[in-house]
C-alpha cells in the first residue's frame, strides 16, 4: 500500500476526486462548526483528519 500524501506541494500529480459519502448529521454539523471556527472548510478538515488517520502505524 501507498503511503498517503501529507503535504499539498505535489498536488498538481494527485487531483481532486469527487466523492459521495454518508454521515451522520450530528457528525456534519460538528465539521461545519470546527470548520468555521478554524476558517477551514469542511473538504480540508477531512482531508487533514483522514490523512492524520491515514499516517498512524
Amino acid at each position: 500500500m501507498t503511503e498517503p500524501r501529507h503535504s499539498h506541494e505535489d498536488a498538481s500529480d494527485d487531483p481532486w476526486e469527487t466523492t459521495s459519502l454518508k454521515m451522520r448529521r450530528s457528525t456534519r454539523r460538528a465539521v461545519k462548526i470546527y470548520a468555521a471556527e478554524h476558517d477551514m472548510t469542511m473538504q480540508s478538515v477531512l482531508e487533514e483528519a483522514l490523512l492524520r488517520l491515514l499516517s498512524e502505524k
